[in-house]
């Protein structure tokens, strides 16, 4: 009976780590395809359709990574910082649920990051940065179940670069490569 039991529960619990892979897949592919528009009417309607398709906790990152997106056309459009783009970069960060993925937490404050980064304003970047790998240090040895870590991993690599910390570079370049697909 005890062997039974351990097999369904082995089986269930693979089951639910494929699943939740799956997900995070079809996430991952969501917000490369959102990388692409360049218009907040073109972008609302995309995350408006894709949101609808997916559980509630990923409609909430979705929404999450929308804030990111309008922020980065805007950066685009006005080449320098703005409030209203400030303020959906704050909004993208806080509060993030603890039991959600690590993989696209650490990827929302990188983008935040990189947004201050991209305008020299070091000083806001940081605290991006800072987080982003305080979540990262707590990634495990093997990061392929986690979302966009080869872009987390270079952006950051950026960041490290730029505050001298070669040693961190290095570390996070190779992370990058290792789990960056590769491209035809």
């Amino acid at each position: 009976m005890r062997l039974l039991l351990c097999f369904f529960f082995l089986f269930a619990f693979s089951f639910f780590i494929v699943a939740q892979t799956a997900n995070n897949k079809k996430l991952e592919q969501i917000i490369d395809d959102s990388e692409h528009l360049s218009d907040t009417a073109q972008l609302r309607l995309f995350f408006e359709q894709k949101i609808k398709t997916l559980p509630n906790l990923q409609k909430e990152i979705l929404r999450r990574v929308h804030r990111i997106r309008i922020a980065q056309i805007n950066a685009g459009i006005f080449e320098r910082t703005d409030s209203q783009s400030v303020v959906l970069l704050r909004e993208a960060n806080r509060n993030f649920p603890k039991d959600g993925d690590k993989g696209i937490q650490a990827w929302l404050q990188t983008q935040a990051g990189f947004y201050f980064y991209s305008f020299g304003q070091y000083d806001q970047a940081l605290p991006y940065f800072v987080q982003a790998r305080r979540i990262m240090d707590n990634f495990p040895k093997d990061k392929s179940h986690l979302s966009l870590i080869g872009e987390t991993y270079m952006r950051n690599a950026f960041f490290a670069g730029t505050i001298n910390d070669d040693a961190m570079v290095v570390n996070y370049l190779e992370t990058a490569l290792e789990y960056t697909p590769e491209t035809v």
